[in-house]
C-alpha cells in the first residue's frame, strides 16, 4: 500500500511546494514515510534559482535508517 499527497502555492516570483508519501512493502514488512520541501525563486520568465530538502525514515525490523536530502539549482 501507498499514498502520498503534494502541493504548490505560487506567489509572484516564487513558487512552494511540497509532498508527503508513506510506503509498506508488504513482503519485507518494511514502512517508508517521507516528505520533501521546495522553494524556487523567477529572477525572469525563463529564469529560476530554487533549492529542495527532504526526509525519509525506513522501518523495517531492526533495521531502521534515516535520510535526508538536498539541492540547489539554476
Amino acid at each position: 500500500m501507498s499514498a502520498g499527497l503534494e502541493g504548490q502555492k505560487y506567489y509572484d516570483n516564487v513558487t512552494l511546494a511540497g509532498a508527503v508519501g508513506y510506503a509498506n512493502a508488504d513482503d519485507s514488512d518494511a514502512d517508508i514515510y517521507g516528505v520533501d520541501g521546495e522553494a524556487r525563486y523567477f529572477l525572469s520568465d525563463n529564469f529560476r534559482i530554487q533549492g529542495a530538502l527532504g526526509y525519509a525514515k525506513v522501518e523495517a525490523g531492526e533495521a531502521d535508517d534515516n535520510v535526508w536530502s538536498a539541492g540547489a539549482g539554476g
